[in-house]
């Protein structure tokens, strides 16, 4: 940086980022007068300077600006170049401008913020949540979404592969039944009560004892274990969400504390 150590010169905004073992490092400068790069020697460096209009210098005027700030977490398995694509034309079409894109995760699932200046909240949502092939979602910048220490997941093919009233249903003889009436609630057909009301009817009979059989069964998603780390960094606490599971919360215990000691098996290399 010594390089722009020159009079005039102002640093605005500067980045960093390593790409596939190349660094490249941007800075947004303003100069009262023509800038000239020198030539930097004695190390294998490409440098480019590319000359616009950017932020103004402390005092000029200033236009107004677009109001609010949000990121835009997208995730994917995985992220594609074309869905990352389509997210950000969306962006752009609710009248928003993507300031800086990283990438938060790159196994199990691929996984990028992108923070974005402008737009709505209740549009971007809404339009966002048209894109296909990845998940978003979107929040508000503000100093609140930093102290987040609650992570609150549902647990049916989201924490836990599968789900457990149609484990409960083969277990019964009568998945084709429950996979029907699932079938149904999905396409609007029936209510949520109706529709957990009637898969509940065809289990009938089925001893407590089926419960330990399908706990046993259960197999996380490749995802918690890894994406818990940093949670139990923040000191974060965690909830999960059993809306439809016929399994206590005494039946989900050994469950539960096999997932609390996931981070610490993470960074042991022993989690499976």
């Amino acid at each position: 940086m010594g390089a722009l150590d020159a009079p005039g010169v102002v640093l605005l905004d500067a980045e960093q980022v390593v790409i596939d073992g190349r660094l490249i490092l941007s800075l947004l400068v303003a100069s009262s007068t023509p800038l000239e790069i020198p030539a930097i020697e004695g190390f294998d460096l490409e440098v480019r300077a590319v000359g616009g209009d950017g932020d103004p210098l402390p005092g000029d005027p200033v236009a107004p600006s677009a109001s609010g700030r949000h990121h835009v977490t997208v995730l994917g398995n995985p992220v594609t170049p074309a869905a990352l694509g389509r997210v950000a034309t969306t962006i752009a079409a609710c009248g928003a401008n993507i300031d800086r894109i990283g990438r938060l995760a790159a196994w199990p699932i691929g996984a990028y913020e992108l923070l974005v200046s402008g737009g709505e909240t209740t549009a971007l949502r809404r339009e966002l949540s048209t894109v296909a092939g990845v998940d978003i979602a979107v929040s508000p910048a503000s100093l609140l979404r930093r102290a987040k220490r609650l992570l609150v997941l549902d647990v049916d093919s989201t924490l836990i592969q599968g789900e457990v009233i149609e484990m409960l249903a083969s277990y019964a003889g009568a998945h084709e039944e429950v996979a029907a009436v699932t079938a149904a609630a999905m396409a609007g057909d029936l209510d949520f009560e109706a529709s957990l009301r009637a898969r509940v009817r065809l289990l009938e009979g089925v001893p407590e004892t089926a419960l330990e059989e399908i706990r046993a069964q259960i197999v996380l998603t490749p995802v918690p274990g890894r994406s818990f780390v940093p949670f139990a960094d923040w000191d974060t606490r965690s909830a999960w969400c059993r809306a439809a599971s016929p399994m206590s919360s005494s039946h989900w215990q050994p469950t539960s504390n096999w997932i609390s000691q996931l981070p610490t098996r993470w960074r042991s290399g022993t989690a499976s």
